[in-house]
């Protein structure tokens, strides 16, 4: 039986994934990248680990409700409103954020997580949501805020309204 290629077995993406940034930290491509931006496919403890450990902050749209860690996020989130707030004039879009810091609740990773919310406002009144996850460690860094206030509306254009 021949080896499966990448794509056909469960998990094979997140290991060529893992592959790629092995390969681009040997030929020093990782010193030019800062943030690695991932789909909810990757939010798994292990991926967070492989990231972190190439001095990258992984930012992982999650998607999963049923996580013990968005558990707690729903409980946080009846406590406290949307914090930040933004407006994108050439776009015509709204946003608003919220973050949850010192999250534990993740089992499968030791670490202190932060999610951010976002909320969308379209042009048409349509609002649209989407949660970001990292690693607590590098949320009170000036470069990871800037990350939250600028280029999570950027990052969530690219994911919603790819034009």
């Amino acid at each position: 039986m021949y080896p499966s290629e990448d794509g056909h077995d469960k998990g094979s993406e997140k290991k060529a994934a893992t592959r790629l940034l092995k390969r681009m930290a040997e030929s020093h491509l990782l010193d030019l990248i800062d943030v690695v931006v991932c789909d909810a496919l990757y939010a798994d403890a292990e991926f967070i680990r492989t990231a972190t450990s190439y001095d990258l902050i992984p930012i992982i749209r999650i998607k999963q409700e049923n996580y013990n860690i968005m558990k707690e996020v729903r409980e946080l989130g009846e406590h406290l409103s949307f914090s930040k707030s933004d407006d994108d004039d050439e776009r015509k879009r709204h946003y608003q954020y919220r973050v949850f810091e010192h999250l534990t609740s993740w089992q499968a990773y030791p670490e202190e997580l932060c999610i951010v919310e976002l909320q969308e406002q379209l042009p048409d009144g349509t609002i649209q949501k989407s949660r970001w996850v990292f690693p607590q460690i590098h949320a009170s860094t000036p470069y990871s805020q800037k990350i939250q206030t600028h280029y999570f509306p950027e990052i969530y254009g690219l994911v919603f309204d790819p034009a």
